[in-house]
């Protein structure tokens, strides 16, 4: 256990992978501290995934970590895929999803050919969704390191409600609250 300023204690994990496979390494870090090292991966590039709720701070984290250095990172998010691809937002079809899946491991796989280290702002609150880039990114034998962002409820609601009177993407009250339900997050490890 992590006792970070904000005395909120915040845990690190390491998972192992199968064998020869990278180690995941799981922070939990209050959005207000929240930053991606490299130095914690130890690689010259790497993989973070991000999971939190939406309206967490996710994609503004994953950002600020591409402008940092932006020759060698780059950001691969679903939710910019599916704009791109389909002019839409929130989830889409079954096939229309697979096709945004396909995608954003393709252009994974080319950054890390390329050297770049990747950052992948999903939501990944379906320990399933985790998985499934452990397994897809284990041939490459890259670091992966998970950022949790663990902005409370009220905070993520507040933040989405902002979004979409600017005029950005809106899930909504009840999506925000369904997901910290049905997860059990932020609070218990997904």
């Amino acid at each position: 256990m992590v006792k970070h300023p904000d005395t909120t204690p915040r845990t690190v994990v390491d998972i192992p992978l199968p064998p020869k496979g990278p180690t995941v390494q799981i922070f939990d870090l209050p959005t207000n501290l929240a930053c991606i090292q490299p130095d914690s991966a130890g690689s010259e590039n790497w993989v973070a995934l991000t999971r939190g709720l939406p309206g967490s701070g996710k994609s503004s984290l994953a950002r600020l970590w591409v402008q940092q250095d932006p020759e060698r990172r780059v950001r691969i998010s679903r939710d910019d895929l599916r704009a791109e691809l389909f002019a839409a937002a929130g989830r889409l079809t079954e096939e229309q999803e697979e096709v945004i899946t396909a995608t954003q491991r393709a252009r994974t796989a080319v950054a890390l050919r390329q050297g770049c280290s990747v950052v992948c702002d999903d939501t990944l609150l379906d320990p399933a969704h985790l998985t499934a880039w452990e397994e897809f990114l284990a041939p490459f034998g890259v670091p992966v390191v998970v950022v949790d962002v663990p902005t409370p409820v009220d905070e993520c609601i507040r933040r989405d409600r902002e979004r979409g009177a600017a005029g950005g993407r809106q899930v909504g009250e009840d999506v925000i609250h369904m997901l910290a339900e049905r997860y059990g997050y932020p609070g218990a490890q997904c």
